[in-house]
C-alpha cells in the first residue's frame, strides 16, 4: 500500500482516478501491485506521470546536493530562525538580542534623519483610525553564507486601512509599468533621439 500511495502523487487528480484507486484498495492482497495498477490506469498515463515526478524529484535532489556540497558556500545551520515579532528578540528568548536591538536603533535613526515621521499627540487623530506598525527582521549574509549584517524595518500595517477613513479610494491610485515595456519605451526614445520628461507628482 505504501508504494501505491507514493505512485498516487504522480497521477492526475480526478474523480475517475479516485474511484480507480478505491477499487485497487478493495482488491485482494494476493495480486501483485503491477497487476492491480494495470486494471485501473492506462499504461501511457502512468508512464508519463511517474516519469515527470521522477524528473522533478531528481532535479530537486540535484540542486539541494549542489548547495550542500558547494565549497564556496558555508551554510550555518546552527543559526536560530529569524524573529517574526518584537517579543522574539527579548534577552531571555534570543541570543542575538543585542544585534537586533542595534539594528532597530539604526532604523529609527535613519527614519528620523530622512523625516519619515513626526511625533503628534494621539488626540490629533480626532476619532479617525490609527494604524499600527510592526518590526520585520532579516539577516544579511555574504557569498560565503556568513552573517554580515542585521536589518530591522519598521513597517506600517497598511492592510488595516479603512476606505474613506485612512484613505480616499476615489483619488488613490498607483500606476505600475512592466519593466520590459519601460525598456522598450526608453529604447525607442533613445533611437529617435527624443527627450523624456517625468512630471512632478501633484501634492
Amino acid at each position: 500500500m505504501h508504494a501505491l500511495l507514493e505512485s498516487r502523487r504522480g497521477v492526475l487528480r480526478s474523480f475517475e482516478a479516485d474511484i480507480g484507486l478505491a477499487r485497487v484498495y478493495q482488491m485482494s492482497s494476493r495480486d501483485s501491485f503491477h497487476q492491480q495498477l494495470e486494471t485501473v490506469f492506462e499504461p501511457e498515463v502512468i508512464v508519463d506521470q511517474l516519469a515527470s515526478r521522477e524528473k522533478l524529484l531528481r532535479f530537486s535532489e540535484h540542486q539541494f546536493a549542489k548547495v550542500l556540497n558547494s565549497s564556496a558556500i558555508d551554510i550555518d545551520f546552527s543559526l536560530p530562525p529569524e524573529p517574526t515579532k518584537y517579543a522574539d528578540i527579548l534577552l531571555d528568548r534570543c541570543v542575538e538580542a543585542e544585534q537586533w536591538r542595534s539594528a532597530m536603533d539604526d532604523e529609527m535613526r535613519s527614519m528620523e534623519r530622512f523625516g519619515v515621521y513626526r511625533r503628534v499627540p494621539r488626540s490629533a487623530a480626532r476619532g479617525r483610525q490609527i494604524l499600527g506598525c510592526r518590526w520585520v527582521y532579516k539577516r544579511k549574509v555574504n557569498k560565503f553564507g556568513q552573517v554580515c549584517r542585521y536589518r530591522a524595518r519598521l513597517v506600517a500595517q497598511g492592510f488595516l486601512q479603512r476606505a474613506f477613513d485612512s484613505y480616499q479610494p476615489d483619488v488613490t491610485y498607483s500606476p505600475v509599468v512592466h519593466k520590459d515595456t519601460l525598456r522598450m519605451f526608453l529604447s525607442l526614445c533613445a533611437a529617435e533621439d527624443l527627450e523624456v520628461y517625468c512630471p512632478l507628482p501633484r501634492c
